[in-house]
């Protein structure tokens, strides 16, 4: 596996940060993970082929295009934009924005079902 990690050393500024661009061949077919604890998360994966996708973040938004495989999309705080290339064979999959709006496509030709919950939420008398 190839692992790529970004922190900063202790005492240094908090208003420091990375943008990681990662760049995949064609002939891609393993499993693609990123998590991230403090920053946003933009990954096309249109042209590879993962076996399985999982995308991660605490605090930002996630852009993930081109999944596959069984999926597991989790965003903390931000809006959370998913395109499936293909639908996982064994049905699995999750997304899930904590704080944030949900917007999720699937190609025209893909079998399968997806269920959506609808979670109570409190909104405060006006």
């Amino acid at each position: 596996p190839v692992q790529i990690r970004v922190a900063t050393r202790d005492g240094a500024s908090s208003f420091l940060g990375a943008h990681v661009v990662v760049t995949l061949p064609s002939s891609f077919d393993g499993e693609f993970e990123i998590s991230s604890n403090n920053g946003s998360v933009e990954a096309n994966l249109e042209g590879s082929a993962p076996s399985s996708t999982k995308v991660v973040t605490d605090n930002g938004g996630i852009e993930l295009y081109g999944a596959r495989g069984p999926l597991e999309v989790y965003g903390g705080n931000g809006d959370v934009t998913v395109g499936v290339s293909e639908w996982a064979s064994d049905g699995t999959g999750s997304v899930y924005a904590d704080l944030g709006d949900i917007g999720f496509s699937v190609p025209s030709d893909a079998d399968g079902s997806a269920s959506l919950d609808n979670f109570p939420f409190y909104a405060p008398p006006l």
